[in-house]
């Protein structure tokens, strides 16, 4: 299968740290001086690679003078603070839940920096999410209203979410944000997804002494390739997530290849490895890197996933993909509503998601291009010419 055509832009300062730690790079004998040290900050704040800094520094993988180390530690006690701060807010949403008879697994943040990373400050998280039943899903959310949370996304059609979508999100008095998801991922990928998988396995771990769970590994493995693929913002850290699984010594390759193709999603697992072999050259012998330079996905899928990829705004071109990756009728019938009259206040309307679409085709073509670059010249050109007189 071909190489990911996009990569997230990292910097070569930025790299021994999404490295550090798994063998990837040689020891740096000589400390960044403080332009390249303001440059590699910004890199790392930006790509959320913060705990991996800290760990890297602290670890001496790093060369850093005593200032340097001095700003380090000083991050190292906000990432703590934030991590406790999420993990007493992470207690109070799922205490609720819980008080409300609602099950629920623990995605993402919490989970793989417990389970995933040597320590917990490698991975930081912002937001919580959280995987409930689709039966559930409307309850957990009256649930955090009842507790003061404010929808952000209500439904387009009675049912949707229920269905069909991917997750509600709500907004704590506080800020917080509680992504309660359905399904791991948005679109074809994710409703071609078999729900029953994600809750017929788990991993326990805690948080502040009190038991929570996530997925099993090999769907957690999943999850991080579809963070990283699909829809997702061109992060370093969504790379290190599925680095971090492909190093567990537990992980079971066939089954994770067996998940993938159940959930139709074998060219996201070949796409996914493929981008960190190309950041991590080490794994290139690994076993789900052998495979998926071996994998040839079918025109379809590739086409749903070149549509999903992060940064691309894909507009109505996720429409006729999820709807045929749909299951039922009714389902199709659903989105087809969701399309065509969406409830006020929630989707724009069809009508105006083509104008836009139409508006960044034009925007983004050849020619639109080249009139937008022979104008700037020319007003380049009189303001020099201005200037000279």
């Amino acid at each position: 299968m071909k190489q990911p055509r996009w990569d997230p832009g990292l910097d070569v300062l930025a790299l021994p740290v999404l490295r550090a730690g798994l063998g990837q790079c040689p020891q740096e004998t000589t400390p960044l001086d403080d332009v390249d040290w303001s440059k590699l900050k910004s890199t790392v704040r930006r790509h959320r690679l913060q705990g991996l800094l800290v760990s890297a520094v602290a670890n001496r993988q790093i060369a850093t003078t005593a200032d340097q180390r001095a700003e380090m530690a000083i991050l190292e006690l906000d990432l703590t603070r934030d991590r406790i701060w999420h993990d007493m807010r992470l207690l109070q949403v799922t205490a609720s839940l819980e008080d409300a008879g609602i099950d629920y697994r623990v995605l993402k943040g919490p989970a793989f920096g417990s389970l995933d990373y040597p320590d917990r400050i490698m991975r930081p998280t912002g937001d919580v999410d959280l995987l409930v039943r689709g039966n559930d899903l409307m309850a957990a959310v009256d649930t955090l209203r009842d507790a003061g949370a404010s929808l952000v996304d209500p439904d387009p059609v009675n049912g949707y979410s229920r269905e069909i979508g991917k997750s509600k999100t709500v907004t704590m008095p506080d800020g917080l944000e509680v992504d309660l998801h359905r399904i791991l991922v948005r679109g074809p990928f994710g409703v071609a997804m078999r729900t029953d998988d994600l809750w017929a396995t788990s991993r326990p771990f805690e948080v502040g002494g009190v038991p929570m769970a996530t997925l099993g590994l090999e769907e957690s493995l999943m999850h991080a390739c579809y963070h990283l693929m699909i829809l997702s913002d061109k992060r370093a850290l969504s790379i290190r997530d599925v680095a971090q699984f492909l190093v567990a010594p537990d992980l079971d390759p066939t089954r994770v290849v067996d998940l993938a193709d159940r959930w139709q999603a074998g060219v996201v697992l070949g796409a996914a490895v493929l981008l960190v072999a190309r950041m991590i050259p080490a794994f290139d012998e690994h076993p789900l890197v052998l495979w998926a330079d071996a994998f040839r996905p079918n025109p379809i899928s590739r086409w749903n996933l070149r549509i999903a990829e992060p940064g691309n705004p894909i507009g109505p071109a996720e429409w006729p993909a999820t709807f045929l990756a749909l299951d039922s009728n009714a389902h199709r019938l659903l989105l087809i509503k969701s399309i065509i009259k969406p409830l006020p206040g929630t989707n724009a309307s069809f009508g105006t998601r083509l104008r836009r679409l139409l508006r960044r085709t034009v925007r983004t073509s050849t020619f639109f291009r080249l009139r937008r670059h022979r104008g700037d010249a020319g007003t380049s050109t009189s303001i020099g010419h201005n200037g000279a007189r």
